[in-house]
């Protein structure tokens, strides 16, 4: 490429799946090799990097440590990113924070908070600053009674992994729900055909 030769723009970048594994590859050896930031920033907090490897590492006091009790095969990062917030939990700490505006994030750390008794203070922060920060236990404590359903209803009303029905999104879904309808026969295999409808 020439010095004049305009780099493509983002969305183009990372439209492409090779495109984005490079790029979380650089990020994540540039995390983990650069010590003057390593020291500046993981005093006081641990940062968990879950790049190509089965086996993500830890960074502390600028000390790196692998994670075998987080290995994962899981390609989706939605679900790593749970699944490492919630083994975090179970660790004694007093706090998670999860960065991800992500309402798959969102919908599965409910879920698993109150499947799991989690009591740990788990927050979820947009990167984008200025966001709502959600409270994770308070939001179930408030919803608690439409969480068990919550699951079924998203991939209902799509989700990364389903398309949603014609006419059938979150917010009508979610009234379903108070109003005290139950999803809880979609995904059984043992429930009624005519129950599931």
């Amino acid at each position: 490429m020439s010095p004049t030769t305009p780099l493509p723009s983002q969305n183009v970048v990372l439209t492409v799946t090779e495109n984005k594994k490079q790029m979380i590859a650089l990020i994540c050896e540039d995390i983990l090799t650069d010590i003057v930031w390593q020291t500046q920033h993981t005093q006081t907090h641990k940062l968990v990097i879950t790049g190509q490897d089965d086996v993500p590492h830890e960074i502390f006091c600028a000390k790196t440590s692998l994670r075998s009790d987080m290995i994962t095969m899981h390609e989706e990062a939605d679900n790593i990113i749970v699944q490492q917030a919630i083994t975090v939990a179970f660790l004694g700490v007093t706090k998670v924070i999860v960065i991800s505006d992500d309402t798959d994030v969102f919908i599965l750390l409910l879920h698993y908070y109150l499947q799991q008794k989690i009591t740990v203070q788990i927050i979820m922060e947009s990167p984008i600053r200025n966001r709502t920060v959600i409270d994770i236990g308070s939001t179930v404590l408030q919803h608690k009674t439409i969480i068990p359903d919550l699951l079924a209803a998203h991939a209902l009303s799509g989700c990364d992994t389903t398309a949603s029905c014609f006419g059938i999104g979150k917010g009508k879904v979610v009234k379903a729900l108070r109003q005290g309808h139950s999803l809880s026969c979609l995904g059984d295999e043992k429930s009624d055909p005519t129950d599931v409808i």
